[in-house]
């Protein structure tokens, strides 16, 4: 399926760094004035700080190891999506569908059990 560019950054547009990382991904974000931080999830960060995520912007930048980018790129980054894929899945998070993210283990139980 062909996605034209109009239709791309509409995507992009409609979708939150901040809701990716604490909703898809479990990250838990501090607010810290107009922005949030976390350890940095790309190297190993003992720095509260130097991970930032901007949500007027809707971006994310590791003062650190120099990672950034916006939502898209995360998931391409982080949770090893294609970019089709990763267009997708901001596609559907934005209509609220979830088509995959991580496991948890507390998923797993029903199966567990069930075999």
């Amino acid at each position: 399926m062909q996605i034209d560019e109009i239709d791309i950054r509409r995507i992009k547009d409609a979708a939150s760094i901040k809701d990716i990382m604490e909703q898809d991904f479990g990250f838990s974000l501090r607010k810290t004035g107009n922005s949030y931080e976390c350890l940095c999830p790309f190297h190993t960060d003992r720095n509260l700080g130097s991970f930032k995520v901007d949500v007027k912007r809707n971006i994310y930048h590791c003062f650190s190891c120099g990672a950034a980018g916006g939502p898209v790129d995360f998931l391409i980054n982080y949770g090893n999506y294609t970019f089709p894929d990763a267009i997708e899945e901001v596609e559907n998070m934005s209509a609220g569908v979830k088509k995959r993210g991580p496991q948890n283990l507390l998923d797993l139980l029903p199966d567990i059990f069930t075999r």
